[in-house]
């Protein structure tokens, strides 16, 4: 039996534009978050124009800034790597 494609639509979200929410839904700018998460702002500022990803340790450091675990910054990242790629 010959079964037919199906056509998946796949789509991913940067995760800094979560991010960006988040710190909008916090009312923190990014340069008071890059203080607050020990980064410079220009890294910080990367990742919210999707320019740049969460790495592992950026990822960390969010979970103990926001609460949200690394593992989902992670997931985040490489499901947007994958079908971006």
């Amino acid at each position: 039996m010959i079964k037919k494609n199906q056509l998946k639509i796949r789509y991913a979200v940067h995760p800094g534009i979560t991010l960006k929410e988040k710190l909008e839904e916090m009312g923190m700018s990014p340069e008071e978050f890059a203080i607050k998460i020990d980064l410079p702002v220009e890294v910080v500022l990367s990742i919210l124009n999707e320019k740049s990803p969460i790495t592992s340790n950026i990822a960390i450091k969010l979970e103990k800034v926001l609460g949200i675990p690394a593992s989902f910054w992670i997931n985040k990242q490489i499901n947007y790597d994958i079908l971006t790629n």
